[in-house]
């Protein structure tokens, strides 16, 4: 077992990336980082998006306080499916625009968890019947959706969005900048992880408007709020084979994906402990 290099305490946010599908516990990103610094806490949750992840840094970052926050965007959904959504959320809103509001989640554990037992006992075999089958695999590897992928007919290549543009750019502005304050006051600092998806390196046809749009806008809001981005794009596109960095067209990254972004943000938070 390698020894941590340090004592930093870093914290994740994020969705199923963050959170780490497709690979073991021990492979994702969370876990290669906590073995390089020492304490990390992931609050990667799939099918989260930027407001979910706002209150998530409200309710459970801001009593933990720790030095180092990674907010992972995901280019493939997080401006063009998720936010357009969260926005139409009475609550979520509030957590944008009450800077004080808290439901005070970190200290209601055995609530929490017994109302997550009574959901469990009453939909977990329904759900485990719908995936947990042998032919789970095959059947998504012929998915509709990885064939779009492959051919370049994606969401984002194909310009699908369930918003504008332009007012998702800076719903998430306003996000990034409350996120970044709250951080900062309790002197943490923020940084955006830029996820890349498939499609940019698998698919026939991987140029996307849509996508430069994103990756160009979300550049821009991070450097005009001072937050730093680690651009993961780049990176994986360095790669020789950068299909291997993904299970499959469509899909999270594989194991070897989540240890080559890991490296990358080790490496920004190695030069700032220097």
């Amino acid at each position: 077992v390698e020894k941590p290099r340090g004592t930093r305490r870093i914290a994740i946010l994020g969705d199923s990336f963050a959170h780490g599908s497709c690979v073991p516990p021990e492979d994702n990103m969370a876990a290669l980082l906590r073995r390089r610094f020492g304490a990390t806490v992931n609050l990667g949750v799939s099918g989260f998006g930027p407001l979910q992840e706002l209150a998530a840094l409200t309710e459970y970052l801001k009593p933990l306080r720790p030095p180092v926050v990674l907010w992972m965007f995901f280019e493939g959904n997080d401006l063009t499916e998720d936010l357009p959504m969260e926005i139409h959320a009475p609550l979520l809103q509030q957590y944008l625009a009450d800077e004080g509001l808290t439901q005070n989640l970190i200290g209601q554990r055995a609530a929490m968890a017994d109302s997550m037992r009574r959901y469990l006992d009453r939909d977990l075999i329904a759900a485990m019947n719908r995936v947990d089958s042998p032919y789970e695999n095959l059947v998504r590897n012929l998915s509709l959706d990885r064939v779009r992928e492959t051919v370049g007919l994606g969401p984002v290549q194909i310009g699908y969005n369930l918003g504008s543009m332009d007012e998702e750019l800076g719903l998430f502005a306003t996000v990034l900048h409350k996120a970044r304050d709250r951080v900062g006051g309790w002197g943490g600092k923020l940084y955006i992880v830029y996820l890349p998806e498939s499609g940019r390196y698998m698919a026939r046809f991987s140029e996307s408007a849509v996508r430069r749009a994103i990756h160009d806008g979300v550049a821009s809001i991070a450097e005009r709020e001072q937050v730093e981005m680690i651009d993961l794009a780049p990176v994986f596109a360095q790669d020789p084979a950068p299909e291997t960095l993904y299970a499959y067209p469509g899909a999270h990254y594989s194991v070897k994906g989540y240890k080559v972004a890991a490296e990358a943000i080790a490496r920004v938070l190695e030069v700032h402990d220097n």
